[in-house]
């Protein structure tokens, strides 16, 4: 009894003090693409507002002056002058309204930034995704390549024919896979620390709920004939409008007609010359063709800006339609190949060999291998389609939706 108690305590005290024998903690997609790391600010947005600024409104008064001087032809008189510059009735109201769409500007640029961050990490799950369905494949190729290199040795052994090249091809392919088979590996490290915004690579993910290449193709579909949007597209409208507010404030320039209002004040002095009180107005007189040139210039401002909005939206269409048809493409690649396995000539070739010696052991591995190579083109593929339909929803303005959902996951409705 003492010594079971032994055991257990001495396997519970393992545990706490080695991790590694508890296992490698999971991560949910969900848990690597939305969470913000307290080690590491490398992958938070770097452009954006840290706070909510609030504009203070434009008051009544640009300008208020008060001054104090010695009379010009008395120095002993002192006079005071108080001076009100009004704003305008119209332009306090435009320039507020720039001010706030420049603000709204900042605050879209911080959002695209996230969207930036959100799809470059729906990137790196890909890439951890594919290395670890790789990484299966180029495990069993390595299988089939000790069974033929095992193969061939015996063939020269038992019969003295050396394949030589059969044998140096053996090797050669046997190395590559072992550096693809670290590469991968690496790669999947990398993708995890890099998610966590940690040096430190422990840990893996769970991918088992990454969407289907079925499900992808549904959603490409509905998404053909949409609107496009997109980060790119909305900023320049941003930019559109700010031009059309500028415009719109060249125009009401030069409509203040109350330039100043002015109350002066004169004591005595010894001369017997009494106080005295007066009253200034400044008044403009408006001329229609005042400030032409910046009006016309802002006028062109706002047509360049929409020829801009015009010509990244057509950029935009066109990006779509070469990622719809290079999708389109893989879809048929996909299928065709699938297509293939799915008859099990492999499998019904195998089925029909007569294995008597060495060659049709060869022969049967030979075909184990190309299958294998068949299922690698396969998964090239899926990774084609899964990074055609990301390049996709970022184009379309699609890939961070609010509220968030990840995109990837299989469990999503549509």
């Amino acid at each position: 009894m003492k010594t079971q108690l032994y055991i257990v305590c001495s396997f519970f005290i393992l545990l706490i003090f080695c991790p590694e024998l508890r296992g490698q903690e999971v991560y949910s997609m969900d848990d690597l693409l939305f969470s913000r790391s307290e080690n590491t600010n490398a992958l938070d947005p770097a452009i954006g507002l840290n706070e909510k600024i609030n504009l203070k409104p434009v008051g009544l008064l640009e300008k208020l002056e008060f001054r104090t001087n010695s009379d010009e032809w008395d120095l002993e008189r002192q006079q005071y002058t108080l001076r009100l510059s009004p704003n305008d009735f119209k332009s306090p109201k435009t320039i507020r309204a720039i001010q706030d769409l420049q603000l709204r500007s900042l605050e879209f640029i911080g959002s695209g930034r996230e969207d930036e961050i959100l799809f470059s990490r729906y990137q790196i799950i890909s890439d951890y995704y594919f290395a670890v369905e790789e990484l299966k494949i180029r495990e069993k190729e390595n299988t089939l390549l000790a069974d033929e290199k095992t193969v061939l040795e015996y063939k020269a052994e038992s019969e003295a024919d050396v394949d030589i090249d059969g044998l140096l091809d053996n090797r050669l392919e046997k190395e590559k896979n072992d550096i693809r088979i670290e590469s991968l590996k690496r790669k999947q490290a990398l993708a995890i620390s890099t998610l966590r915004g940690t040096e430190e690579a422990s840990g893996v993910l769970d991918v088992s709920n990454l969407i289907t290449i079925e499900k992808i193709r549904r959603r490409v579909t509905s998404w053909a004939d949409g609107i496009i949007q997109g980060y790119d597209l909305d900023r320049q409208s941003l930019e559109i409008e700010e031009r059309m507010l500028e415009v719109q404030k060249e125009k009401e320039v030069g409509r203040k007609i109350i330039d100043f209002v002015q109350l002066r004040y004169r004591g005595d002095n010894d001369l017997n010359i009494g106080r005295e009180i007066s009253f200034g107005v400044g008044l403009n007189i408006p001329v229609p063709s005042s400030n032409s040139r910046r009006k016309n210039e802002a006028l062109i401002d706002l047509e360049q800006e929409k020829m801009q909005h015009q010509q990244i939206k057509q950029e935009q269409q066109k990006e779509v339609l070469s990622i719809l048809a290079e999708l389109e493409e893989s879809f048929f690649e996909f299928d065709s190949y699938n297509a293939i396995l799915s008859k099990d000539l492999f499998s019904n070739s195998l089925k029909a060999m007569q294995v008597d010696g060495p060659g049709d052991i060869k022969a049967s591995l030979s075909i184990q291998l190309a299958e294998n190579r068949l299922k690698k083109e396969i998964l090239d593929l899926q990774e084609d389609i899964l990074n055609g339909y990301l390049d996709l929803a970022f184009k379309k303005g699609l890939i961070y939706q609010r509220p968030k959902f990840n995109f990837i996951d299989n469990s999503l409705a549509y």
